[in-house]
Protein backbone atom coordinates (compact mmCIF):
# COMPACT_ATOMS: atom_id res chain seq x y z
CA UNK A 1 0.00 0.00 0.00
CA UNK A 2 1.28 3.45 -0.88
CA UNK A 3 2.12 5.53 2.21
CA UNK A 4 0.71 8.64 0.57
CA UNK A 5 -2.93 9.52 0.18
CA UNK A 6 -4.79 12.31 -1.56
CA UNK A 7 -5.09 14.37 1.62
CA UNK A 8 -1.35 14.17 2.29
CA UNK A 9 -0.58 15.13 -1.29
CA UNK A 10 -2.99 18.10 -1.04
CA UNK A 11 -1.29 19.23 2.18
CA UNK A 12 2.20 18.93 0.72
CA UNK A 13 1.14 20.77 -2.41
CA UNK A 14 -0.31 23.61 -0.34
CA UNK A 15 2.80 23.88 1.84
CA UNK A 16 5.41 23.71 -0.89
CA UNK A 17 3.30 25.74 -3.30
CA UNK A 18 2.97 28.59 -0.76
CA UNK A 19 -0.84 28.29 -0.63
CA UNK A 20 -1.29 28.95 3.10
CA UNK A 21 -5.08 29.03 2.97
CA UNK A 22 -4.83 25.66 1.20
CA UNK A 23 -2.89 24.35 4.20
CA UNK A 24 -5.76 25.28 6.51
CA UNK A 25 -8.32 23.80 4.11
CA UNK A 26 -6.36 20.54 3.84
CA UNK A 27 -6.02 20.19 7.61
CA UNK A 28 -9.61 20.95 8.54
CA UNK A 29 -10.91 17.76 6.99
CA UNK A 30 -8.35 15.13 7.91
CA UNK A 31 -6.92 13.23 10.83
CA UNK A 32 -3.37 14.21 11.56
CA UNK A 33 -1.77 11.05 12.88
CA UNK A 34 0.52 10.42 9.93
CA UNK A 35 1.07 14.07 8.95
CA UNK A 36 1.62 15.71 12.33
CA UNK A 37 5.07 17.13 11.56
CA UNK A 38 3.96 18.27 8.11
CA UNK A 39 0.84 19.87 9.61
CA UNK A 40 2.93 21.79 12.13
CA UNK A 41 5.29 23.05 9.43
CA UNK A 42 2.41 24.29 7.30
CA UNK A 43 0.61 25.88 10.24
CA UNK A 44 3.66 27.87 11.28
CA UNK A 45 3.67 29.47 7.83
CA UNK A 46 -0.12 29.95 7.76
CA UNK A 47 -0.07 31.54 11.21
CA UNK A 48 2.75 33.90 10.23
CA UNK A 49 0.70 35.08 7.26
CA UNK A 50 -2.47 35.54 9.32
CA UNK A 51 -4.58 32.96 7.51
CA UNK A 52 -8.07 32.73 8.97
CA UNK A 53 -8.59 29.55 10.99
CA UNK A 54 -4.88 28.95 11.54
CA UNK A 55 -4.86 29.82 15.28
CA UNK A 56 -7.56 27.22 16.00
CA UNK A 57 -5.66 24.59 14.06
CA UNK A 58 -2.43 25.46 15.87
CA UNK A 59 -4.17 24.70 19.18
CA UNK A 60 -5.46 21.44 17.73
CA UNK A 61 -1.97 20.58 16.50
CA UNK A 62 -0.59 21.12 20.00
CA UNK A 63 -3.23 18.81 21.46
CA UNK A 64 -2.56 16.16 18.81
CA UNK A 65 1.18 16.39 19.47
CA UNK A 66 0.62 15.91 23.20
CA UNK A 67 -1.56 12.90 22.46
CA UNK A 68 1.10 11.45 20.16
CA UNK A 69 3.72 11.68 22.90
CA UNK A 70 1.41 10.12 25.49
CA UNK A 71 1.16 6.97 23.39
CA UNK A 72 4.71 6.93 21.99
CA UNK A 73 5.97 4.69 24.81
CA UNK A 74 3.27 2.14 24.09
CA UNK A 75 4.16 2.16 20.40
CA UNK A 76 7.80 1.52 21.26
CA UNK A 77 6.89 -1.37 23.56
CA UNK A 78 4.65 -2.81 20.86
CA UNK A 79 7.46 -2.67 18.30
CA UNK A 80 9.84 -4.29 20.78
CA UNK A 81 7.35 -7.10 21.47
CA UNK A 82 6.85 -7.64 17.74
CA UNK A 83 10.60 -7.76 17.14
CA UNK A 84 11.18 -10.21 20.00
CA UNK A 85 8.40 -12.41 18.72
CA UNK A 86 9.77 -12.31 15.17
CA UNK A 87 13.19 -13.51 16.28
CA UNK A 88 11.77 -16.28 18.46
CA UNK A 89 11.74 -14.83 21.96
CA UNK A 90 8.68 -15.41 24.06
CA UNK A 91 7.78 -14.82 27.69
CA UNK A 92 8.50 -17.64 30.09
CA UNK A 93 5.31 -19.31 31.37
CA UNK A 94 4.38 -18.13 34.86
CA UNK A 95 4.66 -21.57 36.46
CA UNK A 96 7.94 -22.48 34.75
CA UNK A 97 10.98 -22.74 36.93
CA UNK A 98 14.16 -20.85 36.17
CA UNK A 99 16.82 -22.72 34.18
CA UNK A 100 19.38 -24.48 36.34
Amino acid sequence: MCPFNDQRVALESAIYGADRSGVVAALVSQTWGDVLQLAGDGLVLALAQGVEGAPDLVRRCGAELGRWYVFSGERQRGRARAWHSAVGYSPRPINASAPT
